[in-house]
């Protein structure tokens, strides 16, 4: 009678299969990762750039219809009758001289008009940048008055 052999264990092939397939999706799990996490991260700061811009769209609509703006506008501030004027430079939005908010994110907004019929279109560029990114990117409103008719 032939002894049976009982097989006991795995080879050599079979081990070495299985730790290259642990290998790679060890290695790609830690890829995916800490893509997930960077993309996290970039989606956190553009949604704090847009909370930024939020507050500044709202104060500067409501600072532009409370004023007179005159015709003198420069490109980094808008100046009204009576010397009044709004700017955003170095992360702070100033009116008349006074920081009224801070930003996280957004460094500076431009603003630019356009009269028509009366009626006028301020277009107000705000400048951010992401953290990792070096291009500076930019996010236009649009606040319209009306001609006052007496």
């Amino acid at each position: 009678m032939q002894a049976s052999r009982k097989k006991r264990g795995f080879t050599l092939t079979e081990l070495t299969v299985v730790l290259a397939v642990m290998a790679i999706v060890a290695t790609l799990t830690v890829t995916f990762s800490s893509l997930i996490s960077k993309r996290r991260a970039e989606s956190h700061a553009t949604l704090e750039a847009m909370q930024d811009i939020a507050v500044a769209e709202e104060t500067v609509e409501a600072w532009i219809k409370r004023n007179n703006v005159t015709a003198f506008t420069e490109s980094d501030r808008l100046l009204a009758e009576g010397g009044a004027s709004i700017e955003a430079s170095e992360g702070k939005l100033v009116i008349g001289g006074e920081t009224v908010y801070s930003f996280e994110r957004v460094t500076s907004i431009t603003f630019k008009s356009e009269e028509t019929n009366g009626n006028t279109i301020y277009y107000c560029s705000a400048a951010y940048t992401l953290p990792r990114s070096e291009e500076e990117m930019l996010y236009t409103f649009c606040v319209y008055k009306q001609a006052v008719t007496p």
